[in-house]
């Protein structure tokens, strides 16, 4: 092996090494990855935190973000609702979000986690497979 090869070889035993380490570790990582989130089996139900008003016959209204949390980010009201629920301050968001809608009729305010088929709701079936309300709070226009 002359002294040009050399570096030749090294670099491609390297490359093939740094390769390899990977898959003999069962890590997924750089520079080869299996991915995962792509290959793994999913379920098929996804939760959702969120609140919603709830009038006197039943009828559900999803509530906007800037009614939520007062911003236009869906994923921040989102993430408002989740925390409220995490920290227990449920029934504070709840008095908060019925300070700031202003319904032209009575119903209920609820925080609450909705579970849904996923699959079900891109074929139109948007009801909740399940249900937990975490905090209500009357609203009156």
């Amino acid at each position: 092996m002359d002294r040009r090869t050399k570096p030749y070889l090294v670099l491609a035993v390297s490359v093939i090494l740094i390769g390899i380490v990977p898959i003999l570790n069962q890590h997924d990582s750089f520079p080869l990855s299996t991915y995962p989130m792509f290959s793994s089996r999913r379920t098929t139900t996804e939760s959702v935190d969120t609140a919603v008003f709830v009038d006197d016959n039943g009828i559900v209204q999803r509530l906007s973000p800037s009614v939520i949390a007062g911003t236009d980010e869906v994923i921040l009201a989102a993430q408002t609702v989740s925390q409220a629920i995490g920290t227990g301050t449920a029934t504070e968001l709840c008095a908060e979000i019925v300070a700031r809608y202003k319904p032209e009729i009575a119903g209920t305010v609820e925080v609450i986690t909705e579970i849904f088929d996923a699959v079900n709701w891109y074929h139109g079936d948007k009801s909740p497979l399940q249900r937990t309300i975490y905090a209500s709070c009357e609203d009156k226009p």
